[in-house]
């Protein structure tokens, strides 16, 4: 009789073991267990039973004993061949762990972590129909009335209909008039029904989409903000699910508002799934579920939802595609634009990109011939783009004004709140205050784990570490000498908050950043709050930068438009550009024009100056130029390897011998470079000491290269952790 054998990844989460393990496949699973299926396997010294992906059947016999395939996980549904190619492409490409890359395209949650939403439904019996209820058991005659008009109803709306409880719906079900009958029921409610109408498309709008509709291919649609993109990528859509196939959308988190939700579920209904990280695991493997089982068509979600599974790709979506968020920092690290390509690759399919501020990255690729460019450059209905003021602060100082507000952009406010519009603040620091400082000793109050001042949240009244979140009280003395002057300095949302509720006391103003919005609903909340015209004031970090679009807002203050300029990264000219040409579309977007106020003491930076006349191709040829003078991506390609410990000198001499590793190697790299070991920005975070090394070539296969022999030749510790990141978009 034949033997089969299986070779298996196990979950194991060590490199050591991240390789394919043989083991023996007992005849009962020899039909159902394939390549794809997750199985139970007896694994190590102790044979802990372990879940394990099966990448082969096979019937050679190996020339070494073998253990015995435990079970099938039947909870888990066998993987199609694309996910297994995407699992093997995050391995190849990114350096990621197979466990790692494996999750990625997995159902949400841990095996058995989903519990399925049951409800109890009620309805009348053959019996109950024609029975008489005792004029005295009027919550029962409630009961039996209600479900004669409304045929069904789950028990919760049936209590609360009929004021009944529980022991009046026993009663009728001992008395054989009514039924019961338990069900699962859907997490999330899809609140519209795929009525809304296509709308008339301009000019420009049916120019790009014919193009698209016309072939095949990866497109950049270059649109300012109001421009109309959504309206095109839910046109393409339709045609896509007109062809019988299937299409993702994908925004990032932050700009994942209910407004873009109505939009897709007003046009398409049921036929949407939602997935996103403010939905519960349930709730997430009920959406992803859907997809699997063809319940929908349409995809939209962050970043993870690229691996929704659909088998017939027409059309995938980045929408905002500059946004970092797109970029995963966790293993698998990986660029969602990647798996994009490689997955309409695979099905033949369009991949669209849409923003108003390309990143240097995809205009290099545009450059490339890889990308083909369509522009938008107008708004639809001809609305005009906001007017922009430069507000130079070194000017406002000059003038004895030592507000947060320049004079320019508190007479706008104050004009636009008398004419009952809206305004949004734009500052992108939370907290209260940058740091606590001591006037008599210099004594800065800093965390204790990391290299960093503690940010002060005067709501909470205490000192905070955004880097690793410890927090410690405000004394009121200083720990260093103990004089009592302390004092803060530098602004942060909250203390933003603190100054307009001063200058404009009859405002309703709210305050939307990382420590506002931690509730789930919160930031819906917001949204709504601010269309009904229940917010006067809407101030915040960059979460409130893209996403929104309320006709009434007709006044942007960017509060400090140069502080991003001041990070330690090559980005930054490039972050700062996107954030206030981001920020400065979300006015005017109705019929009213709008007004932007960009505060700065850098008012003559070319990243500020082309921000405020939106000319995305000017910035972009002066950061070219930077760029390229320096190597710097995308004129190189580049490999971060950053080591950690809580000893330092430990640290260094790994650091040493892993950059002489690198140099021994260096001649095999085509332009070669290697930077460091360098601390890193932050050098000691979570009590950890953290230093970087970073390499360049213009081939980014020979980094990889580079990247596995390091990975090999330098496993991590619980001492010495190793942790390498291809084409890192922060090295903080």
């Amino acid at each position: 009789m034949k033997s089969f054998f299986v070779r298996v990844l196990v979950n194991s989460g060590t490199r050591m073991t991240d390789k394919p393990f043989t083991y023996s496949l007992p005849p009962d699973l020899e039909k159902t267990v394939k390549r794809g299926s997750a199985v139970y396997v007896p694994f190590g010294r102790g044979n802990r039973k372990t879940p394990a992906m099966v990448l082969e059947v096979t019937d050679r016999v190996p020339d070494f004993p073998t253990k015995e395939v435990i079970r099938k996980i039947e909870e888990l549904p066998d993987l199609p061949e694309e996910a297994l190619a995407i699992a093997q492409f995050l391995v190849e490409t990114t350096l990621s762990d197979w466990a790692s890359a494996l999750q990625s395209v997995l159902p949400p949650g841990a095996i058995g972590e989903f519990v399925p939403k049951i409800r109890s439904f009620y309805r009348l019996t053959e019996e109950g129909e024609t029975a008489s209820v005792s004029p005295r058991a009027h919550r029962q005659s409630k009961v039996m009335d209600y479900l004669r008009k409304e045929g069904e109803e789950e028990q919760v709306v049936l209590l609360k209909a009929t004021g009944a409880s529980s022991s009046t719906l026993k009663a009728l079900l001992e008395k054989g008039w009514i039924e019961k009958a338990d069900r699962r029921v859907a997490r999330r409610e899809v609140g519209f029904r795929g009525r809304d109408p296509m709308l008339p498309l301009t000019g420009d709008q049916k120019k790009v989409f014919d193009r698209i509709a016309r072939e095949r291919g990866t497109y950049l649609v270059c649109g300012v903000t109001g421009s109309g993109k959504t309206e095109v990528y839910l046109q393409l859509v339709d045609k896509v699910l007109r062809e019988g196939k299937q299409a993702i959308v994908l925004v990032p988190e932050i700009s994942l508002t209910p407004q873009t939700i109505a939009r897709f579920e007003g046009r398409f209904g049921r036929r949407v799934a939602i997935l996103h990280s403010r939905l519960s695991t349930s709730e997430r493997y009920e959406e992803w579920e859907k997809i699997r089982e063809g319940e929908v068509s349409i995809a939209i979600g962050a970043r993870s939802a690229i691996f929704a599974p659909f088998e017939n790709l027409g059309l995938i979506v980045i929408d905002e595609e500059h946004e970092g968020s797109y970029i995963s920092e966790k293993n698998p690290k990986y660029h969602t634009y990647d798996i994009a390509r490689f997955r309409t690759d695979y099905h033949g399919a369009s991949l669209v990109l849409g923003t108003a501020t390309p990143s240097v990255r995809t205009l290099y690729r545009v450059d490339q011939g890889e990308i083909t460019r369509l522009d938008l450059p107008n708004r639809v209905g001809s609305r005009s783009m906001p007017k922009v003021q430069l507000v130079d602060m070194r000017e406002e100082l000059k003038a004895n004004n030592r507000t947060m507000f320049s004079r320019p952009l508190y007479r706008a406010m104050d004009q636009a709140l008398k004419e009952g519009n809206q305004v949004i603040l734009f500052l992108n620091k939370r907290g209260h205050t940058s740091f606590v400082f001591c006037r008599s000793c210099g004594y800065v109050y800093r965390c204790d784990a990391c290299d960093v001042a503690m940010t002060y949240h005067k709501g909470r009244k205490r000192l905070v570490c955004h880097y690793c979140g410890r927090e410690k009280v405000l004394g009121k003395k200083c720990p260093n000498c103990g004089s009592t002057a302390i004092r803060d300095f530098g602004a942060g949302t909250e203390q933003l908050e603190e100054e307009v509720r001063r200058l404009f006391p009859e405002a309703r103003v709210v305050r939307a950043d990382a420590d506002t919005m931690t509730r789930k609903g919160a930031y819906d909340r917001v949204y709504r709050d601010m269309l009904a015209g229940r917010i006067d004031i809407l101030l915040g970090t960059q979460m409130i930068a893209k996403g929104f679009d309320f006709p009434r807002v007709t006044v942007v203050g960017v509060m400090a438009a140069d502080i991003s300029l001041n990070l330690p990264d090559i980005r930054a000219n490039e972050r700062t550009f996107q954030l206030i040409t981001q920020v400065a579309g979300r006015a005017g977007r109705g019929d009213q024009p709008g007004q932007v106020f960009i505060q700065t003491y850098k008012s003559d930076h070319p990243a500020i100056v082309t921000a405020a006349q939106y000319d995305v191709d000017a910035f972009y040829q002066w950061e070219k130029k930077i760029r390229a003078m320096n190597h710097y991506p995308p004129f190189s390609r580049e490999l971060h390897i950053r080591i950690t410990s809580p000893d330092r000198a430990a640290l260094l001499d790994k650091a040493y011998d892993l950059r002489a590793f690198i140099d021994s190697r260096l001649g095999r790299l085509e332009e070669g470079q290697v930077e460091g070991p360098t601390p890193c920005v932050i050098e000691r975070m979570n009590r950890r000491y953290r230093f970087g090394i970073m390499v360049r070539s213009s081939k980014q296969e020979d980094l990889r290269g580079l990247g596995r022999e390091i990975l090999d030749a330098f496993p991590s510790t619980p001492k010495i952790n190793i942790v390498l990141t291809m084409d890192p978009v922060s090295i903080f």
